[in-house]
Order: structure tokens, then sequence, then C-alpha cells
């Protein structure tokens, strides 16, 4: 019994791994490896939130490629100490091949610091689920 590992590296830094066992057989493996076309992008309005005031975390979706991502929905934490209004996941259907959706939360601290907010788009592409998820550091600081 012979057992091979096969490595192929393509652009963009992706990377497929095939394990194969091979009993006195010989035959060819092939792989298609698609970039993912999802999207994520996540930033503040302003980009430095004051203390007590109101801001918006915007997160901006976008579907790279040129099939339709369908069931497409959106997510983001809530860091202990930040108040967000709304519900924190939204539900945006179909998100057609070279569009983007922008969607934005309003948020507010009574506490000084930094808070991580991370948003995570998903949705599914040839009945496959695809995921994608940015995250960005928010320094509130006194007025």
């Amino acid at each position: 019994m012979k057992k091979f590992i096969l490595l192929i590296v393509l652009p963009l830094f992706l990377a497929v791994f095939f394990t194969k066992t091979a009993f006195a057989q010989t035959g060819l493996v092939t792989a298609t490896v698609r970039p993912n076309p999802l999207g994520v992008s996540v930033s503040t309005t302003p980009t430095a939130p004051i203390l007590g005031q109101w801001f918006n975390i915007n997160v901006s979706v976008s579907n790279q490629g040129s099939e339709v991502i369908s069931q497409t929905s959106v997510s983001i934490n809530n860091p202990q100490g930040l108040s967000i209004k709304g519900k924190k996941s939204l539900n945006i259907g179909n998100l057609a091949g070279g569009s983007s959706q922008l969607l934005t939360w309003e948020a507010k601290t009574n506490t000084p610091g930094t808070y991580i907010v991370q948003a995570e788009a998903t949705g599914t592409l040839s009945g496959e689920t695809i995921t994608a998820s940015d995250s960005i550091l928010i320094s509130v600081v006194a007025p």
C-alpha cells in the first residue's frame, strides 16, 4: 500500500491538499479551486467615536463574482460595554454578481476603551455555503 500527498499551490496563496491511498491502482486527481467572491469590510463613522455619543458601524458586503449569492445574511458581535441598536443579524437575500450592500448599525458606549467588532457574512453559491468576515478595532475616546 502506497500513500502520497499532492500539494497544489495556486495564486492568492490558495492551497489544496489531496491525500490518496493507492492499492496497485493508478488514477488522475483533478480539482477546481474558485476564489471566494463574498467580501466584507467594516468601518465606523466617525472614524474616532466619542464617549457617550452615537456612532455608526458600517458593514459593506460585496459579491466580487459573476454568479448570484443567495440566502445572504450578515451578523455582527456585540462586545461587552458597547450598546448596539437593532438586530445583530440581518438577512439581505440575494446578492447579485458585482454588487454590494451597505448595512449600518448605531452604537454607543459610556466606557472609554477599545472594542473589537466583527462582522460575518454567509451565503449560498452553487449549493455550497460560503462565508467571509472582517473586524475593526474601535477606540472610543473622551470628548
